[in-house]
């Protein structure tokens, strides 16, 4: 479900803070979304996809 996706993106920014979520937000904008492995900050967008896909 959409809504479990969100919420574990959410979870995951209480955990990592707002210095870590502006630097994925940055990279997903530069990436066009989720990019590929030349983009910038590929790990960074990789683990919060992934993480978030996990718990949905």
């Amino acid at each position: 479900m959409k809504e479990n996706y969100e919420l574990a993106h959410s979870s995951h920014y209480t955990k990592v803070g707002i210095a870590y979520w502006t630097a994925l937000a940055t990279n997903e904008i530069l990436a066009n979304v989720h990019g590929n492995e030349y983009s910038p900050g590929p790990g960074r967008i990789a683990i919060c996809e992934s993480w978030a896909e996990h718990i949905s």
